[in-house]
């Protein structure tokens, strides 16, 4: 199960900038359980038995998302944001992401969670549809746009170890939720073939709807050797993916990288990739998040 809630917040008025905070704090928050990412503390000779795993970390990613809007008086208002991991650590305001297992045997139960409240100037209303016909918004008109990106991402799923020795490990592993916001200022407005006003130059949009998605796919880790640092550990190549559906079509994540574990203690670098679609009358047609990611591992 894969649980999205997203809110964005838009300002696109002539002199107007979108308040910034400085600073981002990384915090753990942790249910019942260790990484969905595949940073599974246990080696594959560590004795059977009960383990939790606990492993906060930090993902900078890109963001790519489309939305559409409901506008008083008719018709939806369609807009994007496209922004790099650069910008996101400028404009980062608060982040949290902890991810956690609990593991019996070769039976698993793993979360992760994220929140994620950043700033990003690389947005635009892109057309405001009226159902039959659909009017472009120009760039010179919706100038100055700034978008405020509040995303939390949760999921939640059960694991079976299927295939484990010297080499390493494989498990196998079987919602969704949206609100956005968007506030705006136009340096001219947007009239409707009537000539009713349908945008004016300053205002706000918003939307929502809660989505719940089933998943399933597979993790492990294949390790590389020994090495003799900090005591001495194991180099490995994690590795994760899953697909699903249901309220979107579909969702999907992959994840995989360069990660040492020594006794209780592990750390991963890698690169994580994210995406949600649905249909384009949906309010959030597509959500992307993909960028580096570090994980930090602790087993109990």
């Amino acid at each position: 199960m894969r649980v999205l809630r997203a809110r964005m917040s838009e300002c696109n008025a002539k002199g107007t900038t979108m308040p910034r905070r400085t600073g981002a704090a990384i915090a753990v928050i942790t249910l019942l359980v260790a990484a969905q990412q595949p940073l599974r503390a246990q080696e594959s000779s560590a004795s059977p038995g009960l383990s939790i795993q606990l492993t906060p970390y930090i993902w900078l990613p890109s963001i790519d998302t489309t939305a559409n809007y409901p506008v008083p008086g008719g018709g939806t208002a369609t807009t994007t944001v496209s922004t790099g991991a650069g910008e996101l650590i400028s404009k980062l305001n608060f982040a949290a992401m902890a991810a956690g297992e609990v593991r019996y045997d070769r039976f698993s139960l793993l979360t992760d969670i994220m929140y994620l409240n950043a700033s990003s100037s690389s947005s635009r209303i892109r057309s405001f549809d009226l159902g039959l016909t659909s009017v472009p918004v120009d760039r010179v008109v919706a100038e100055s746009v700034s978008t405020r990106i509040q995303a939390t991402v949760w999921t939640v799923a059960g694991g079976y170890t299927v295939a484990e020795g010297t080499w390493g490990n494989l498990d196998v592993i079987a919602g969704f939720a949206a609100n956005q916001t968007t506030s705006f200022g136009l340096a001219a407005e947007i009239s409707r073939p009537d000539g009713s006003i349908a945008l004016g130059r300053a205002g706000s949009l918003s939307g929502g709807r809660t989505i719940w998605n089933g998943i399933g796919g597979a993790r492990g880790r294949v390790y590389l050797g020994d090495v003799d640092w900090f005591g001495g550990g194991r180099i490995f190549v994690p590795f994760y993916f899953d697909i699903g559906g249901g309220g979107s079509s579909p969702t999907w994540q992959v994840f995989s990288g360069l990660g040492y574990q020594a006794g209780q203690v592990g750390v991963t670098i890698g690169y994580r990739y994210l995406s949600f679609q649905q249909g384009s009358h949906s309010v959030i047609q597509k959500l992307a998040l993909g960028g580096p990611i570090i994980l930090a591992s602790f087993r109990f």
